[in-house]
């Protein structure tokens, strides 16, 4: 469909990048990524410090060269009425040659762009915490100027689960020990 860019598909090597220096909460969104990317359309995404070969780029804005530059004069639109990126900031955007950079300001805003992602490919919050099932697909594919600024509106951002005593079935399938609440060294 030419409104369409294919980004994977079934069966295809999908080469993510990530900067070797990248903080580990960030490697491992990645790895989610890759993960997800597997489940939704059978394609083998892997990390790769390769950006050139690269389908998808995920990186921090200021903390790596290539990804700031494939983000271009996008990144001023994550800027406040100062001039300071917006907390938590984020940015998906497709490029041209069918690439999509997928940055953030910090790592908690790389993280929030390769999750949402995620959940725009068909992978859900909740897909590990309530076994949400993966949407599948073929392939992937972004609308042909694909672009997703967004922030958060609070500055810290969280979930507060009331039901602690509902969640013993799923602790029992998750966790080590079978429980919800910390180990405890013996």
């Amino acid at each position: 469909m030419p409104d369409r860019v294919r980004l994977a598909k079934d069966g295809q090597e999908v080469g993510v990048y990530l900067q070797n220096k990248s903080p580990s909460a960030v490697r491992i969104a990645a790895q989610n990524f890759c993960r997800d990317l597997n489940k939704i359309c059978g394609c083998r995404a892997f990390l790769t410090e390769e950006a050139n070969s690269a389908v998808f780029l995920i990186g921090i804005l200021g903390e790596d060269a290539e990804i700031d530059a494939l983000a271009g004069d996008t990144v001023k639109d994550l800027r406040d009425e100062s001039g300071e990126l917006r907390w938590e900031s984020y940015l998906i955007k497709l490029l041209n040659g069918g690439r999509a950079v997928l940055a953030g300001h910090g790592r908690r805003g790389a993280i929030y762009a390769v999750y949402e992602l995620s959940r725009l490919f068909g992978v859900s919050p909740w897909y590990f915490f309530a076994d949400v099932p993966v949407k599948k697909s073929e392939a992937l594919f972004l609308p042909k100027d694909f672009l997703k600024i967004d922030w958060s509106s609070v500055q810290y951002r969280g979930i507060f689960l009331n039901d602690e005593e509902e969640l013993n079935a799923w602790a029992k399938l998750h966790t080590k020990d079978g429980t919800i609440g910390p180990t405890i060294p013996l």
